[in-house]
C-alpha cells in the first residue's frame, strides 16, 4: 500500500508517518518523563501524604514541561519525534493552544484520572485500621484494586488512542482532525536525496519517433548514394 501524502500551500509534499514511528516516538517520550518520577520515588518513599503529593507534583510538572512547554520552542517536536524522524505539520503555525489541548488529551487527562484513582486507593488504605495486619480486613485489597484500576485506565486510554489513530487514513487522532495537524516524516519528499522528479519532456509525454526519427527522413549520405545510382 502506498504511503499517504499531504501537500503544503508552499508546494512541498510530506509523507505521513507510519504508526510504528508514531508509537515508538510516544513510548520513548513517556520513558524519558518517567525517569524524574522514579528518582523522586527513590528519594521520597511512599510513607505519607507529603511524599505522595510531592512525587505526584514532580511527575505533573515534568509531563507539562516536556509535552507542552518544551515543544513550543521546537515547532511541536519532542526528543522522541526527533529520534524517530517525525514532526508535526499544519497548514498554519502550530499554536500553544494546539499543543496544550493535544497533549492534555493524549497525556495529561489520563494521567490525572489515573492519579486520582491512586490517591483514592491510598485514602482508603490510610483510614483503615492501622493496627490490623490482616489484608483481608484492613482495606488493603480494596485499595490495591483501585490503584491497579488507575494503571488499567491509563493502558486502556493508550490503546484507545492507538486504535482510533490507526483507522484514520492519515493517522490522525480526533483532536488532530479538529486542528488539521498531521504527523509526517521529518524531510519533505522534494528534499530527499532519492527523490526523482520527472523532466518536463517526460511530463508532457514527448513522442521521439515523431520528431528526431521520422520514418521518411534520410541522411544526406543516403540521398547522395541514390543520386549516384541514377
Amino acid at each position: 500500500m502506498e504511503d499517504s501524502q499531504i501537500k503544503e500551500p508552499s508546494g512541498k509534499t510530506w509523507e505521513i508517518a507510519s504508526m510504528t514511528r508514531i508509537g515508538f516516538a510516544r513510548i520513548f517520550d513517556l520513558l524519558i518523563c518517567s525517569i524524574p518520577a522514579m528518582i523522586a520515588t527513590f528519594f521520597l518513599p511512599l510513607q505519607g501524604w507529603t511524599s505522595i503529593l510531592a512525587s505526584s507534583m514532580i511527575a505533573f510538572v515534568v509531563l507539562v514541561s516536556y509535552f507542552i512547554v518544551v515543544p513550543l520552542f521546537f515547532h511541536g517536536n519532542t526528543i522522541g519525534k526527533i529520534i524517530f524522524r517525525i514532526k508535526l505539520k499544519k497548514a498554519s503555525k502550530i499554536t500553544f493552544l494546539n499543543i496544550f489541548l493535544r497533549e492534555s488529551f493524549f497525556v495529561i487527562l489520563p494521567w490525572l484520572i489515573s492519579m486520582l484513582l491512586k490517591i483514592g486507593a491510598f485514602t482508603i488504605f490510610s483510614i483503615g485500621d492501622s493496627q490490623n495486619d490482616n489484608p483481608n480486613s484492613n482495606g488493603f485489597w480494596i485499595a490495591f484494586a483501585i490503584g491497579r484500576l488507575g494503571d488499567l485506565f491509563y493502558l486502556v486510554w493508550a490503546l484507545f488512542l492507538f486504535l482510533t489513530i490507526k483507522i484514520q487514513t492519515n493517522h490522525q487522532s480526533g483532536i488532530d482532525l479538529r486542528f488539521g495537524i498531521y504527523a509526517v516524516k521529518n524531510i519533505a519528499l522534494e528534499d530527499r536525496k532519492d527523490f526523482v522528479k520527472s523532466s518536463p519532456t517526460e511530463e508532457v509525454g514527448k513522442h521521439v519517433h515523431l520528431q528526431d526519427n521520422l520514418p521518411a527522413k534520410f541522411s544526406e549520405d543516403v540521398i547522395k548514394e541514390i543520386n549516384d545510382i541514377d
